[in-house]
């Protein structure tokens, strides 16, 4: 098989970097900015994030300057976190995984490669699932915050 890399065209790749849902934070590299954003979302009652839990979170910081063009800026970095906010690119993963299986792309190529079709469904049934736990964590997360902000009142 060949897994050889395409590169995006420099608009393709600036269009992917600015969609609204690629981004979960942006702003000039500095350690306050990035921990003031973690303290608002522990605090808020956010149903895209949740509340912060320590157990979903882990965060990655990517220094330098992706593209010259795209902001002039000294420093840069990429905020990148495991929180409950990946549901939506779940969501995103399972309807375009949806849509392929239903039109049969590159089924044949899967096939002749020894994988079976039970394995399409097993699959799909694995990120429904994942899917699913990501938002019960959500749910009883925003509900606790309710119950506290209720019993502080």
């Amino acid at each position: 098989m060949n897994y050889t890399r395409t590169e995006l065209q420099q608009t393709q790749f600036i269009q992917y970097l600015t969609k609204k849902e690629c981004q979960l934070y942006q702003s000039l590299l500095n350690p306050r900015h990035i921990s003031t954003a973690l303290l608002l979302s522990q605090k808020q009652l956010n149903p895209f994030y949740g509340q912060f839990d320590v157990t979903l979170n882990n965060i990655d910081l990517c220094f330098g300057q992706l593209l010259p063009e795209l902001a002039q800026m000294k420093q840069s970095g990429s905020f990148f976190s495991n929180d409950a906010s990946i549901t939506s690119r779940f969501k995103q993963l399972r309807e375009s995984f949806s849509s392929l299986r239903r039109r049969r792309a590159f089924h044949y190529w899967y096939v002749r490669e020894d994988m079976e079709d039970d394995e399409f469904c097993r699959a799909l049934y694995d990120l429904e699932c994942l899917e699913k736990d990501y938002n019960e964590v959500i749910s009883s997360n925003n509900q606790q915050i309710l119950n506290e902000k209720n019993d502080e009142l």
